[in-house]
């Protein structure tokens, strides 16, 4: 039987070839990463959502817009990180019509103005599936990082987890 890399041997396999980012960049392997600038840090997250894994049956291509963009949100806010801007990169299958790509950019902009982060533009590419990998950044004096909780810390969610909330 073929065994399969699961997402911590890809971070290990990444890390072994490439190596860590150094001093001031966050170590690999977490959600977000942060980098140093002259005044702060920039922080940087990648998303991807993937249709037939991430958008539920009779999920919107709004709702599905939204989501990609939350997601990024979610792990910022996570690391005690604002949003300032966003890049997104549409893997939109072949008969995709002009509704559903507007659709799908109503549902980025919605959250895109509601957090006031600024569309910096992307990419697109035709694909056998819907594809939306989003790239946020913003500025920090420091991210949270995994490494740093302890037994007895506090732990807060916003919602029932594993939930997703959808609003039209």
């Amino acid at each position: 039987m073929t065994k399969y890399p699961n997402e911590l041997d890809i971070i290990r396999i990444f890390t072994d070839i490439l190596g860590q980012p150094g001093v001031g960049y966050s170590t690999l392997g977490d959600d977000v990463a942060q980098a140093p600038t002259s005044h702060s840090r920039l922080v940087i997250k990648c998303d991807m959502l993937v249709g037939m894994t991430d958008v539920p049956e009779g999920m919107t291509y709004k709702q599905a817009g939204r989501k990609s963009v939350v997601s990024c949100i979610s792990d910022f806010a996570a690391k005690g990180v604002a949003p300032n801007a966003i890049m997104v990169s549409l893997g939109l299958p072949k008969g995709t019509t002009f509704r559903k790509a507007r659709e799908l950019a109503y549902g980025i902009k919605d959250v895109c103005d509601k957090f006031e982060i600024k569309f910096l533009g992307g990419d697109t590419n035709e694909t056998g599936d819907l594809i939306i990998d989003c790239v946020m950044i913003g500025y920090a004096g420091s991210i949270l990082e995994r490494k740093g909780a302890h037994v007895g810390d506090l732990v807060a969610v916003s919602g029932p987890l594993g939930t997703l909330v959808l609003v039209s």
